[in-house]
């Protein structure tokens, strides 16, 4: 509630939502997160030894999306939050609009939290997917805010796919640099090839290249250099919907859907949800079936993967196919989903060996 009030304390009963499933944290043990409270977006800051939360109001409209412990280096300060805003005058293709990105930054001043006017970071953007997979747009390296981000692009220019570009802002100064050309992301104009940026312990930054079934791309940054390796194809399958972290030894857990031809259901195609993982030494090795389904045609399975402060990598996902018979059988799918009741849980040490997790399991590593 507002201020940190209780429920007791005079106001009324309101109907609350998550926009967004990515959470933030802070080094004061902290949690913040974006929630609706009658359909009014705000950033909520919540501690475990308080029963009340801060509540401070957004912008309005437009998708939003949350600087988020992804492993390696850890931020000194709150998470900052990004805002994705359609431009109405914008020319609007079949898989991406143009939107203005905005970032906001807050603060905690006696207690209370706070949150800046929003920085543009630029009138261009392609926007955010976030159904499936989970993307890190903005990673902190001390003083310094590293953000990535797809733009859309002129239909007549044919460009290889999505202009992909990388920034860096910094909090001393209030500067942000020029926008960095990293890669194309295939194909063009569309939303899925969202990409993630991540800065390990050394404080150097990986950025994957998302696609829409093409190979994802791969560029690693050395700490302290604003010099990126040339693009590297990472696997020979058609990849979709990044989901990475990095792990305690720096190495990056990878998850992403890819289309399977030919070989479970000859003259079609399935949806297989595939691992991949990053040594330390920056080799990606080859990228391999985690779930394979038993239908044939599109499916999706709304993956999440995310990291603990141990190194301990966890994914969890929920598959969903347009078979027909399969969406006779399911069609309450949707509320199932939201609730949670169909999704599975697994997490792993070192990104090879993955089991399901128990919520007694999960109880003691929090103890």
């Amino acid at each position: 509630l507002p201020g940190g009030a209780r429920a007791t304390d005079n106001y009324p009963a309101a109907r609350f939502g998550s926009p967004s499933s990515t959470i933030g944290t802070d080094k004061a043990g902290f949690v913040y997160a974006i929630v609706n409270r009658d359909q009014t977006p705000y950033l909520m800051r919540a501690g475990s030894k308080m029963m009340t939360a801060q509540l401070v109001p957004l912008p309005p409209g437009g998708a939003y999306m949350m600087e988020t412990y992804m492993g390696g280096k850890v931020s000194d300060y709150p998470p900052v939050v990004l805002h994705y805003v359609i431009n109405s005058d914008a020319n609007t293709t079949f898989w991406a609009r143009r939107h203005r990105l905005e970032m906001l930054i807050p603060t905690v001043e006696n207690g209370q939290l706070r949150i800046g006017e929003p920085i543009v970071i630029t009138e261009n953007c392609v926007g955010m997917a976030a159904h499936s997979g989970i993307v890190n747009p903005v990673a902190a390296d001390g003083d310094r805010l590293h953000l990535i981000w797809g733009a859309t692009s002129d239909p007549q220019k044919n460009d290889p796919g999505v202009p992909t570009f990388t920034a860096t802002y910094d909090r001393r100064t209030g500067t942000l640099s020029a926008p960095l050309l990293l890669a194309y992301a295939p194909p063009v104009n569309d939303v899925h090839n969202t990409s993630t940026l991540l800065v390990d312990s050394s404080g150097g930054r990986h950025a994957i290249i998302g696609s829409h079934g093409a190979p994802f791309q791969y560029l690693h940054s050395l700490p302290g250099h604003a010099e990126w390796t040339p693009p590297q194809k990472m696997s020979d399958v058609g990849q979709t919907y990044v989901g990475a972290v990095l792990d305690d030894k720096d190495r990056i857990d990878l998850f992403c859907r890819v289309w399977q031809r030919g070989a479970a259901f000859p003259g079609r195609y399935s949806a297989a949800l595939y691992s991949q993982q990053m040594d330390a030494d920056n080799r990606w090795k080859t990228a391999r079936p985690f779930v394979e389904t038993p239908l044939p045609g599109y499916g999706v399975f709304y993956h999440r993967v995310t990291v603990d402060r141990t190194g301990r990598a966890y994914l969890s996902f929920s598959y969903w196919s347009t078979w027909a018979a399969y969406r006779e059988s399911f069609r309450n799918a949707g509320a199932r989903r939201a609730g949670g009741e169909d999704r599975l849980f697994f997490s792993s040490a070192d990104g090879q060996r993955w089991s399901l997790v128990t919520a007694k399991e999960l109880e003691e590593r929090i103890k």
